[in-house]
């Protein structure tokens, strides 16, 4: 009995994994590994904006193993995201924004390095109200994960234990795993792909 609850456990969490990769690329836009992306809505990849080292170049491995170029649509620092047009990259329906997560929930963090899917499981560690980037961007939640990944999973997409996306896994202060979450990137992609920027008020 114990084996078939655990490996029903494990068969639940490989086909949230398998789900979630398949609108997760690898972005080329950095010296050495590439970081990880997602598809937003057919044909626009969103990836974070610090692993993008130039605007032009950029390629991104599909979940289907094609490489693709990238045209990059616009980027907003403040926010962390950056969001680029490809040709061929497919996804259901634009992503939207998720169901509250709690602190204590489970939690999976997808990437992908080329054709190969990278994941990470570990749970929710701190739901905190909105805050500003260091840079004045306003972030929608503060969500702390207690989840290790690679450089290459920097990028991707944490989803919950039901497979909703939950945000974009970027690297807080020492390198602890936090999300942009769900509602600020679809708020910024919106702004960046109607005018290509994200405009900011200065007093």
């Amino acid at each position: 009995m114990t084996t078939t609850v655990l490996a029903d456990f494990s068969d639940a969490i490989a086909t949230i994994v398998d789900r979630t990769a398949r609108r997760v690329v690898a972005v080329h836009a950095r010296n050495g590994a590439p970081s990880s992306g997602f598809i937003f809505k057919p044909g626009v990849i969103v990836t974070a904006d610090e692993t993008v080292e130039a605007d032009e170049g950029v390629e991104v491995t599909l979940p289907d193993g094609r490489r693709k170029a990238a045209t990059l649509a616009g980027r907003d620092p403040t926010t962390d995201i950056a969001v680029f047009r490809v040709d061929g990259a497919e996804a259901g329906e634009a992503i939207a924004d998720a169901a509250p997560v709690r602190a204590g929930a489970l939690a999976f963090a997808v990437g992908r390095a080329g054709a190969s899917t990278l994941s990470a499981m570990g749970t929710v560690a701190l739901v905190g109200e909105p805050w500003r980037s260091s840079q004045g961007g306003m972030i929608d939640a503060f969500l702390r994960f207690d989840i290790r990944i690679s450089r290459a999973v920097e990028g991707g997409a944490l989803v919950d234990a039901r497979g909703d996306f939950v945000g974009m896994a970027v690297f807080g202060p020492r390198r602890r795993v936090i999300a942009i979450p769900a509602k600020t990137i679809v708020r910024v992609v919106d702004r960046i792909l109607a005018h290509g920027s994200v405009s900011r008020g200065y007093v």
